[in-house]
């Protein structure tokens, strides 16, 4: 019994340690001045990515995802970030060649020995228990974005645990949520750019998305309740 305890012991010190290391962060980017956004999806890189939720490696653009989930032009990802300063920027696309960094400067970031600048980040003195919300900056550029970023969502996200498979699909695909109260839910499902493909009343614990005549690519797939409060997923259909 003994070793049993030391060891609950150690386990709960050890999560304990963890949850006091680790922030919630909500990326953010506005995208509204960038003529072509990609149909890829707009998505975060940085020494960040090793060291925050998602299972990313380090400087990989295609693999942290961002999402508009209201159609406001502002790219979001929110994240566990283990506490501790990083640099990153973000990917029009999901590989190098169409990335931001030439239009930073020194004013938010450093220089990223290839002729251009990465933005940095301080999450050392982060505080637990609420998102840290970092910008929303414009695409490319130091300036802050006059839209707001609210963390609105964040309780609806948990409280649904909602899950798309198989994803990627190839004919449907079934998004999956836990509704114990029998809420009402506005399903909506979009492209990139923002236009509604799909919208449907909601009221179980599951709703079937078949492909019909969609074009393969990535889709997003929006809950919002009776309180605006929304929860996002991504699908793509191959």
């Amino acid at each position: 019994m003994k070793k049993i305890y030391l060891f609950a012991c150690v386990v709960l010190a050890t999560f304990g340690t963890q949850a006091q290391d680790s922030a919630s962060v909500i990326f953010a980017i506005d995208m509204n001045d960038v003529t072509n956004i990609s149909t890829d999806g707009v998505t975060l890189a940085g020494n960040v990515q090793d060291n925050m939720s998602g299972g990313c490696t380090e400087w990989t653009p295609g693999c942290s995802f961002m999402t508009d989930d209201d159609g406001d032009g502002v790219y979001t990802l929110r994240v566990m970030v283990l506490k501790g300063t990083y640099e990153y920027k973000y990917v029009n696309g999901t590989a190098w060649g169409n990335n931001e960094g030439p239009g930073l400067s020194t004013e938010c970031g450093v220089d990223d020995n290839n002729g251009a600048f990465n933005r940095t980040l301080d999450l050392t003195n982060a505080p637990a228990g609420k998102d840290t919300i970092i910008g929303p900056f414009k695409y490319d550029s130091c300036a802050v974005s006059s839209i707001q970023v609210t963390s609105v969502e964040r309780a609806l996200d948990q409280q649904l645990g909602m899950k798309v498979t198989p994803n990627p699909a190839s004919e449907a695909a079934l998004l999956s949520f836990i509704n114990e109260r029998g809420q009402t839910f506005r399903m909506t499902m979009t492209t990139m750019t923002g236009a509604i493909v799909r919208s449907e009343t909601a009221t179980g614990s599951s709703i079937a998305i078949p492909r019909n005549d969609l074009p393969a690519g990535l889709y997003f797939v929006t809950m919002t309740n009776a309180d605006g409060q929304r929860a996002t997923r991504k699908l793509i259909f191959r």
